[in-house]
């Protein structure tokens, strides 16, 4: 929601102790931050006024005073290396997420639409609220590329106008990753690890790669084109409506679900030429009540009943819709070029499969990790067991009832997944 900031005026306070330079109030002329004054410590609320611009130089670490925050309403330039990078983070030496409360940018005094208010590249953004809130920003574009966003609540709260770009980033571990920017947003050449949620709401979303995240990996609003998406607990759950219309040349596998349609509109959607293979439970679900029509994509399946018995839609459930799925693509596979995009599978290994009810379930991992768990969840995603897992291997007695689940071990920083049947 846009809304209107009042003024407050402060004066900057800026002082060197001990090799740090302390700052905080207002900054009311251009300004550059150094390296040979490096770390800078924001310890009070911090603005930049209008009219001015803040420039940091490469390697320069500014750290936030918990809860403290800084306010754009002029121009910042924080331009770094691949080298020397640029890092905006928690000056405490236990940070956890959300520690400082991030950077808010209020619009300039330029007409709306003009102005490039905010240009980030090989930055750093680590432990915020939100790191950047373009809620109330007019004067874009607003431009990320290089940069390393880990362990925010959120990375960004809105998009700024006339656009918001974030291009060759990578999250990780954040909370929510990307949001709500359907009108001039656009995220590619991007890694999305081991969030919660990664991208939601973006309007374009191309060649991007997101597994690991453990709620949905991708919910766009407009075009997802050539993305990677695995190891996920959704790959992709979305309204395919009007407004969210194109999805194409996608590969989507060894998801808990692979693609979840909430809404289909026959007639507005371009969702062709997907691969959407080997995912756990479903390759694709539909949850809305209306039938799609989707020919023209690959399940790595060349009969229409293997095909069918991977997608939940209204043969299953009658309040759902039914997925009508021919012609399909056949004599197709999935690209296991990418980096790492079938190990993280192919890692973990559950013996016997299908397993006998009181018999032993063997895991084997081919990674040594410590101070891990082996956790077993049943269809509804409920966890039903749970244990330490350490070395490579792990063997227990299944007490279970009869049905599908899946087994997941972590060592906390990374997590594999396979769907096991107990007879």
């Amino acid at each position: 929601m846009k809304r209107i900031i009042a003024i407050n005026f402060l004066i900057i306070i800026s002082f060197v102790v001990k090799g740090q330079t302390y700052v905080s109030g207002g900054i009311y002329s251009n300004t550059i931050w150094t390296l040979s004054n490096s770390p800078y410590v924001v310890i009070s609320q911090l603005i930049l006024f209008p009219d001015n611009t803040l420039t940091i130089e490469p390697g320069v670490i500014v750290k936030f005073n918990d809860g403290i925050g800084f306010e754009c309403r002029g121009k910042l330039l924080a331009i770094g290396t691949l080298k020397d990078s640029i890092t905006f983070t928690s000056s405490s030496t236990t940070p956890n997420q959300g520690i400082w409360k991030g950077i808010v940018v209020v619009g300039t005094t330029n007409p709306l639409g003009v102005g490039n208010q905010l240009r980030m590249e090989y930055c750093k953004g680590m432990y915020a609220t939100n790191f950047i809130d373009l809620d109330i920003a007019y004067h874009g574009p607003y431009i990320f590329n290089h940069c390393y966003f880990y362990k925010n609540l959120r990375v960004n709260y809105d998009g700024g106008m006339p656009g918001t770009y974030f291009n060759y980033c990578r999250f990780e571990s954040n909370n929510s990753a990307l949001n709500y920017v359907q009108f001039g947003g656009r995220v590619s050449h991007s890694l999305f690890v081991n969030n919660v949620d990664g991208v939601n709401g973006f309007e374009h979303v191309d060649t991007c790669v997101f597994y690991n995240n453990t709620n949905i990996a991708l919910s766009p609003y407009g075009s997802a084109v050539g993305n990677t998406i695995y190891n996920n607990n959704i790959g992709v759950k979305c309204y395919f409506n009007s407004g969210n219309n194109t999805f194409k040349q996608n590969q989507v596998y060894y998801n808990i679900v692979g693609v979840e349609m909430l809404s289909f509109f026959n007639g507005y959607i371009q969702f062709q030429n997907n691969s959407i293979c080997n995912n756990i439970l479903f390759n694709l679900k539909n949850s809305g009540i209306n039938n799609a029509y989707i020919p023209n994509n690959c399940w790595c399946l060349e009969d229409s009943i293997q095909i069918r018995t991977k997608i939940y839609d209204g043969y299953i459930n009658p309040s759902f819709g039914l997925v009508n799925f021919v012609p399909f693509i056949s004599g197709c596979s999935i690209n296991l070029g990418l980096p790492d995009s079938n190990a993280i599978y192919q890692k973990l290994n559950i013996y016997p499969n299908p397993i006998i009810r009181n018999g032993t379930i063997n895991i084997s991992l081919n990674k040594n990790i410590n101070q891990g768990e082996v956790n077993v969840f049943n269809v509804m995603g409920v966890k039903v067991y749970s244990e330490f897992f350490n070395g490579t291997q792990k063997t227990i007695i299944c007490k279970l009832p009869s049905g599908v689940y899946f087994v997941q071990v972590t060592n906390g920083s990374e997590t594999w997944t396979k769907r096991i049947l107990i007879e």
